[in-house]
């Protein structure tokens, strides 16, 4: 199985490689002995490490793109003007009207230019993007390579994240940008960082 894993990765057929090592992986739990766990644990170590040097690398630069108003139609909720949704968006340069509250959801790749939420702003399964907003409250949920540029009263939530960067929009005083609220990792601050 392993020859064939090898085979495969240096073929390029890299889904099938993967697929293969996580195999192996769930194969630990079963083997009864410690030698035979720990020659699979050594095993997977090693496939995965020649599985890493022939994956392709992804781009975690945020690439400008053409500008994008969502009118008051795409943005409703339930008919209402108050509430935005904006949901599965790609590689896109997004402007949002001032509202009450702010949904966006399972986008990637795009710029949310500065908007204005009265009460919050919630960011869910957003990756590789760019938001600049100013809210009571910003959250955000199973988040991933985020620049927030933001405005908050109480501060801003993190769920589930990793690599989010936070930094302060204007220079009020009242701004609470840097009271970060880690429930992804309460006991350090390894999933976000303050510039």
């Amino acid at each position: 199985m392993e020859s064939e894993i090898v085979k495969r990765i240096r073929e390029g057929d890299l889904e099938w490689a993967r697929k293969a090592i996580l195999s192996i992986e769930d194969s630990i739990k079963l083997e009864p002995s410690l030698y035979g766990r720990r020659a699979l644990i050594d095993k997977i170590q090693r496939l995965k490490s020649m599985y890493n040097c022939h994956a392709p690398l992804e781009s975690t630069e945020i690439q400008m793109v053409k500008p994008f108003l969502l009118t008051r139609q795409e943005n409703q909720i339930a008919d209402s003007e108050k509430k935005k949704c904006i949901k599965n968006l790609h590689g896109e340069n997004v402007g949002i009207n001032d509202c009450c509250e702010v949904l966006i959801e399972k986008c990637s790749e795009c710029v949310f230019n500065h908007f204005c939420s009265e009460t919050s702003v919630l960011l869910m399964d957003v990756k590789n993007s760019k938001i600049s907003c100013s809210a009571q409250q910003i959250r955000l949920n199973n988040c991933e390579n985020v620049e927030l540029v933001v405005h908050t009263q109480t501060g801003v939530y993190l769920h589930g994240c990793k690599s989010i960067v936070i930094c302060g929009y204007g220079n009020s005083e009242c701004n609470k940008f840097a009271c970060v609220y880690d429930f992804s990792n309460p006991f350090g601050g390894g999933s976000y960082r303050i510039v």
